[in-house]
């Protein structure tokens, strides 16, 4: 049901997208940070948190809505980039959003069956990955289309820890993307499991990446950041080797993996807290506070870094070629180098 309007609210911190969260802040209620383009094709940020959302819009507060009380607090978030769809994820349900003037953001109460991990957008459908099943929903009518139990995926050896799943975006009615590893999230694996062949997952190995730390999916492919060990570049360092971070991009099209970012990095134990992708733009954050971009073209592999974030705090591409993060009472914005 559409959400009424209310007055301007309260604002909290961020939890993170993507399949690795990260240490929320205690001293704050959690929030989502969802980059949003308004009614009057404006940016807008839309910022949801434990009973209300707030729009955002030239760094004021535009409008502001409630969110159920028994909704509880948000959890996760996804988007698909094309269509403009954005699910927020909540304990007890979940908020649709549809960006430009289709409506307003939408409530559907809904038991998850567990507690909701990870969120993925792809058509007009959400994928929800719980810590006892996967759920898919209609965001048209908010009814669960699909929920097999994570049993299906987890019995397979290669796939003892489930991080992500998203509905195929060429097959939406029928198959589901799922995103596993070993126990402790390395030797990733991607499987494309159907309701025709009773959710039996066929686990394809994934090129470079070694360790997984985050996914996200932009709505038509999946995208895999993690690590890599590799020999050092410098000739003289030969008997080396330096840890790469890596994102890897499946294809739901034709099936196929390829490495998109592929870069070294002087920190031996980096950690991906979380990944976003928009507009050919690849977003990582790390947990240490450091913000790097990059190109979803392969042959750009190299990943650049362009600002710091608070402890605790994921940045989002905003569009217009800027990333962004909660920061305060508001969201602070970068421009990216061209």
């Amino acid at each position: 049901m559409p959400l009424p309007k209310a007055g301007p609210a309260l604002i909290g911190t961020l939890l993170s997208f993507g399949c690795a969260s990260g240490p929320v802040l205690e001293s704050q209620p959690p929030r989502i940070l969802v980059p949003y383009e308004g009614r009057d094709g404006a940016g807008e940020y839309l910022v949801f948190r434990e009973g209300a959302g707030d729009a955002f819009g030239g760094g004021k507060l535009v409008r502001s809505f409630p969110v159920p009380r028994e909704a509880g607090r948000p959890l996760a978030s996804g988007r698909n980039h094309a269509s403009g769809r954005y699910v927020v994820v909540y304990e007890r349900g979940l908020v649709a959003v549809e960006a430009g003037s289709r409506g307003e953001p939408q409530w559907f109460a809904l038991d998850w069956d567990g507690t909701p991990q990870t969120v993925s957008v792809a058509g007009d459908l959400a994928a929800v990955v719980t810590d006892e099943r996967i759920l898919v929903v209609d965001l048209d009518s908010g009814k669960p289309v699909m929920r097999p139990a994570i049993d299906y995926w987890i019995d397979e050896p290669a796939m003892k820890t489930l991080h992500f799943a998203s509905p195929d975006a060429f097959s939406p009615r029928g198959a589901i993307v799922v995103v596993g590893s070993g126990s402790d999230g390395s030797a990733p694996v991607i499987s494309v499991s159907s309701q025709a062949s009773a959710w039996k997952p066929v686990p394809t190995p994934l090129p470079r990446l070694e360790r997984l730390h985050a996914c996200t999916s932009d709505g038509d492919d999946v995208y895999l950041a993690g690590v890599s060990e590799a020999w050092h570049p410098d000739p003289k360092k030969k008997r080396e080797t330096v840890k790469n971070l890596v994102v890897v991009r499946f294809d739901a099209r034709t099936r196929r993996s390829e490495v998109v970012a592929d870069s070294p990095h002087p920190d031996s134990g980096a950690v991906v807290r979380s990944i976003d992708v928009g507009s050919g733009v690849i977003v990582l954050s790390l947990e240490r506070g450091e913000v790097l971009v990059g190109d979803t073209d392969p042959e750009q592999p190299l990943l650049a870094a362009v600002t710091e974030l608070p402890q605790g705090v994921d940045a989002v591409y905003l569009g217009k070629h800027r990333v962004g993060y909660l920061a305060g009472e508001g969201v602070q914005a970068h421009a990216l180098p061209r």
